[in-house]
């Protein structure tokens, strides 16, 4: 399931998961992040769900051992009725597909068609900002879903599906939101899960994948006519880190004060700098009894909060993903640590990063 940085993937992904799970089927999900911390992984883990997380950049630059040794190894391991793929934000989608295909899988696991969320309150901004980007994944989609569409004016509605159906015919096109027992969301699950008679015979031995008849990605890409992520291409620049925290635990007004004044305070220094910016900036403070999340996708939104109650045995710790466009990669870097710095220091707490300044992802294939 694809989509550009902050479409509703994770939600769509977790309540879907949730969805085939009381249906009484074994779901795992692949995440794949931007950068070396795991986000998303975190939080899908936390409502009980099985995740296999891939770090360090674009899921298609790693994808011939990495997703490869992932899809064996959950099979082999867990056996899973649905495994769900969560590509990054900056990924190509269909990339990944082929190489999924060409993995010569046993006859008996089925691959859905390919679904791309739009953020509909954010598809003028996006196609401004990123437009080469966004295109291609709305290109290479079999199903499209206009998410967020509680977020629009119901007289846009209709003229983004008609400017999202301009751009490819050929796909279905489904409108959503994140509400329960959306009509939507039924409509989905109805396109990519079969119905009991569809239902082919899942895995009951271990995959065997031959690693000899699947191309190399410099293949893929040739045949594809792409090249994969590239923040030159895309106008996009990442960062993630993890901030440990060097107390024993942290009360959970103030955890929320916390990540909302680091939010307001980056998505502020950030709109100096690209004041039309496009993406996403998410976070989430973890501590002993809860974990705050917060999210940002445009300068016109405001930071969002939302708490996960989940206890846990590790210190607390802060997690963060920022992934803009029209921003220098340095520049951001400078701006979340020091804005991560100044907030915790304003309250007699030291954070330590888990990365230094100089370990970046490089884009060198």
């Amino acid at each position: 399931m694809g989509g550009f940085l902050g479409s509703g993937k994770t939600t769509t992904l977790i309540t879907l998961g949730k969805y085939l799970a009381d249906e009484g089927s074994k779901v795992a999900i692949v995440v794949n992040e931007v950068g070396q911390v795991g986000i998303d992984s975190d939080i899908i883990n936390k409502f009980g769900l099985n995740t296999k997380e891939i770090t360090s950049g674009c899921i298609c630059c790693t994808l011939k051992v990495d997703m490869k040794t992932t899809i064996t190894e959950l099979y082999n391991s867990f056996s899973p009725d649905y495994l769900l793929v969560e590509p990054s934000g900056i990924a190509f989608p269909n990339m990944i597909k082929q190489n999924i295909e060409l993995m010569n899988l046993k006859d008996s696991v089925e691959i859905a068609p390919l679904v791309t969320l739009i953020d509909g309150s954010r598809f003028t901004d996006i196609m401004k900002s990123v437009k080469n980007y966004a295109l291609r994944q709305i290109e290479d989609a079999e199903i499209m879903v206009i998410n967020k569409i509680d977020l629009i004016k119901p007289i846009e509605v209709p003229i983004i599906e008609e400017s999202v159906r301009q751009l490819n015919k050929n796909a279905t096109i489904i409108k959503m939101t994140a509400a329960p027992n959306d009509q939507g969301f039924n409509e989905l699950v109805n396109k990519i899960v079969p119905t009991d008679d569809e239902k082919k015979i899942y895995l009951d031995t271990k995959i065997d994948v031959d690693e000899t008849e699947s191309p190399t990605i410099l293949e893929i890409e040739e045949l594809d006519g792409h090249t994969h992520y590239d923040s030159r291409y895309s106008g996009l620049a990442s960062y993630a880190n993890n901030y440990l925290i060097k107390v024993d635990d942290i009360e959970i007004d103030n955890a929320k004060s916390i990540t909302f004044e680091v939010a307001q305070n980056l998505k502020a220094d950030i709109v100096r700098e690209t004041p039309e910016f496009v993406g996403h900036i998410k976070m989430f403070l973890e501590t002993r009894e809860t974990t705050v999340k917060s999210s940002i996708t445009s300068y016109t939104q405001e930071p969002t909060i939302e708490l996960i109650d989940k206890l846990s045995e590790n210190k607390p710790h802060f997690k963060i993903l920022t992934a803009v466009s029209g921003i220098d990669e340095d520049k951001l870097r400078h701006i979340v640590d020091e804005n991560i710095k100044l907030v915790f220091s304003k309250r007699k707490m030291t954070v330590l990063k888990s990365f230094d300044d100089d370990l970046k992802h490089e884009n060198d294939h």
